[in-house]
């Protein structure tokens, strides 16, 4: 096979944690392999592709999932400039399923008096736990990010929001004394709606004042199935056309406080109900250490692009308008799941809608 010189720089290849491949210019005839470049591909080197047929055979990809593009394959890049290139957006998907992320690095490599370009040697490095890490310190630096947003946006409502319910509570008690002297009907309807509308502004006070609330209230063993079903008893006559369905494994205790755990399910619950879900699954079982919570609905569903954004205060999906009852419903379930060094996720539910998995240590 080799002479004995190359069977020891084999061996060494073999040997080395980055994968080797080695090919010939300008058409890309395999040379070489190693046994590393195996190991990293999942699959043997193939000797029967060559310039312009490398992605499909050896499932490159793109980060974003596309085909690689020949034109911008190591081998094509080193040999175009004649100069070592760095490729890091490769990722190659497995034909056992995984995905393996790439670092390649190409070199052309010259011979003979005239120094012409012979072969490419492409090295390759598996990066996956690099880029994990570093999607790991990006969601944590989001999530940091989120928190502080979410914190100085409710001082500031809970600043204005305790001055706002002292303007409130005057205006009320002015009100409600004229109403109960006035004769005139005309005027004491007049009078009427305006504590009708104190009262919704008041109630829309306490939920600021809620949300800018940094206590957790009590900490003590509570039992989530029995509010679920206590939440969506008194929900059920404002429901309208959405159909709610459980399936909670046990009692499912956690650690917190009654009243905030009642706010989380409520919220999730009208959320689905404001977005046009005509149907609601609620999941609960206990995994490990920790209680999961699965709100599944059959609505629109919340689009990749905004699920980042769509717990932060008021957000809105429509220029110029603020969607939901008051724009606090999801910022405040986010609120009470970070208290509680929970986690909430959005995924795309098995109905067609959106999935918020809510996961609460024990």
């Amino acid at each position: 096979m080799f002479p004995p010189d190359d069977a020891i720089i084999s061996a060494i290849a073999d040997s080395l944690p980055l994968g080797i491949w080695v090919a010939r210019v300008p058409n890309g005839e395999l040379v070489f392999a190693n046994d590393t470049f195996r190991e990293i591909m999942g699959m043997d080197a193939i000797s029967d592709v060559g310039v312009g047929e490398y992605a499909a055979p050896y499932a490159i990809h793109r980060t974003d999932g596309e085909l690689y593009p020949e034109t911008e394959m190591p081998f094509v890049t080193a040999m175009q400039s004649g100069e070592m290139t760095i490729a890091d957006d490769i990722v190659i998907h497995r034909r056992d399923g995984r995905k393996v992320n790439i670092r390649a690095y190409a070199r052309p490599m010259f011979e003979g008096e005239d120094g012409a370009m012979s072969h490419v040697v492409v090295a390759f490095l598996d990066v996956s736990r690099e880029m994990e890490a570093q999607r790991a310190e990006s969601d944590a630096k989001e999530r940091i990010e989120r928190m502080q947003r979410m914190e100085t946006v409710g001082n500031l409502a809970g600043g204005i929001a305790h001055d706002f319910n002292n303007l409130l509570s005057a205006i009320h008690t002015i009100s409600a004394r004229l109403h109960s002297t006035e004769q005139d009907p005309d005027r004491a309807r007049h009078l009427k709606t305006i504590q009708d509308i104190v009262g919704s502004a008041t109630a829309l006070s306490r939920q600021l004042l809620d949300f800018a609330s940094s206590g957790g209230g009590e900490s003590k063993p509570v039992k989530l199935t029995p509010i679920v079903l206590r939440v969506i008893a008194n929900l059920t006559p404002s429901l309208g056309g959405l159909a709610v369905s459980t399936a909670l494994d046990g009692p499912l205790v956690v650690h917190g406080d009654d009243a905030r755990f009642d706010q989380l399910v409520m919220n999730l619950v009208l959320n689905a109900r404001d977005a046009g879900a005509t149907t609601l699954s609620i999941e609960g079982r206990s995994v490990g250490d920790r209680v999961e919570l699965v709100f599944a609905d059959d609505g629109p569903g919340v689009p990749e692009e905004i699920r980042d954004s769509i717990f932060e205060p008021y957000f809105s999906t429509k220029e110029g308008q603020i969607e939901g009852r008051s724009g606090l419903g999801l910022a405040t379930v986010y609120n009470v799941v970070m208290r509680y060094s929970g986690e909430i996720t959005i995924e795309d539910s098995s109905a067609g809608g959106a999935l918020f998995r809510v996961s609460l240590p024990t």
